[in-house]
């Protein structure tokens, strides 16, 4: 089958979209299908390039791309388009049936209930791909048939590291002795819950004086839409004991078996965020072998498979119609002592990682299992031939209208 993936971000970008993009489309490619990437996210009016022999489409200045998407869709002569990208910002979307696009959606939902304006524009897909059971329940409510397909882990890179963790700790600036807390995450307002993470480090600080703890944060320092980290952490008084990413190393690319090493070297990853829609680095670390502390909501209760979850104070709406868990900050310092106190066998962590979220031996196979089974749908449904079939488009309309 010919495959055009659109993951926004390209496939040589660092972030989770881009990491998914990569690792589904050249496993989908090494097991014969033709596979073909749209990005709009670093690769903006550029030529159409090739990134390890799969082609490269670019996009414009519409980042979600449906100014251009069915004329990428056409050139490369697709069966069929699987979109890895939010459903809330796009708006044509369910028209894509009109052109004779199959399409599949593969998208995070990181708020509590999508409303229905929000899931009718899923409305023509053929299929639709979850990437946690929260939301294929949430979409299955609403009609639409759908599959669990967690995101992967390289288990040949995110493992366990021979270097003693004393000399990973040293390398990022903390001493051996130091019980360092670990955050991977964007710099995200209403986003990654910066402030009640950073309140819940303090408070456990404060109530545990003799703990000698380290902060170590992996996120670009500033962005228009959030905090300065670090005037952030000094707010809560944590300047002393926290260490950052190298700033510039951020702009130019941190490697994958970089990335691996400051995992390794972290006693405790905290990502007690906002809400997530999958949660790559949760996945990461524990194959690293560390316990994590998050929040009890949406894709974590389903991904932590040792650690703890924190409560959700409230929920907040956002203007983009989001419910945004606002994790509760007591009941999060007391989560991190919860796994500070507790005894954790590292190499059980990342072997059930490895089994569970292991790119080659499972998830690939998930992909392949479900591709499989929607081909004859989308050849009973015309989406093979040049025109789609007009009755089809009928049927269509009317179920969205309904």
């Amino acid at each position: 089958m010919r495959i055009l993936y659109f993951a926004k971000d390209a496939p040589f970008v660092n972030s989770g979209y881009g990491k998914c993009c990569r690792e589904i489309c050249k496993r989908l490619r090494g097991l014969g299908h033709e596979v073909a990437i749209f990005a709009t996210v670093g690769n903006r009016s550029s030529f159409l390039f090739e990134y390890e022999g799969i082609p490269v489409y670019p996009g414009t200045d519409d980042m979600f791309g449906e100014d251009i998407i069915v004329a990428h869709y056409n050139h490369f002569k697709a069966d069929l388009l699987i979109t890895q990208m939010d459903i809330w910002p796009i708006r044509n979307f369910n028209k894509l049936i009109e052109h004779g696009v199959a399409w599949m959606p593969y998208p995070p939902i990181d708020f509590l209930d999508p409303p229905q304006f929000m899931l009718d524009r899923l409305a023509g897909s053929v299929h639709v791909v979850a990437m946690n059971e929260d939301a294929a329940i949430k979409l299955r409510k609403f009609g639409h048939e759908t599959t669990t397909i967690h995101h992967g882990i390289d288990e040949n890179i995110y493992k366990i590291l021979k270097e003693p963790k004393a000399k990973l700790k040293e390398e990022l600036g903390f001493s051996p002795d130091t019980y360092v807390i670990g955050m991977v995450q964007a710099n995200q307002y209403m986003r990654k819950a910066w402030d009640e993470q950073l309140s819940a480090v303090a408070l456990f600080r404060k109530m545990n004086p003799t703990i000698k703890i380290g902060l170590y944060i992996h996120t670009y320092m500033q962005t228009s839409e959030s905090f300065y980290i670090p005037d952030l952490v000094g707010f809560h008084g944590l300047s002393d004991c926290t260490k950052y990413c190298d700033s510039y190393k951020m702009v130019i690319g941190v490697g994958e078996e970089a990335m691996a090493r400051t995992y390794n070297a972290f006693d405790l990853f905290l990502s007690a965020t906002n809400g997530e829609g999958f949660g790559l680095p949760v996945i990461e670390a524990q194959a690293c072998g560390v316990p994590v502390v998050a929040t009890d909501c949406l894709s974590f209760p389903e991904l932590v498979k040792y650690g703890s979850l924190c409560k959700v104070k409230n929920w907040i709406r956002t203007p983009a119609f989001h419910e945004k868990a606002i994790p509760d900050i007591e009941d999060l310092a007391k989560c991190i002592y919860s796994v500070y106190s507790g005894e954790w066998n590292p190499k059980e962590i990342s072997d059930t990682a490895h089994h569970l979220w292991s790119w080659d031996q499972r998830i690939i196979q998930q992909w392949m299992r479900v591709i499989d089974n929607i081909k004859p749908k989308i050849e009973a449904l015309c989406f093979t031939k040049p025109k789609v079939c007009k009755k089809f488009i009928e049927l269509k309309k009317k179920e969205i209208l309904r």
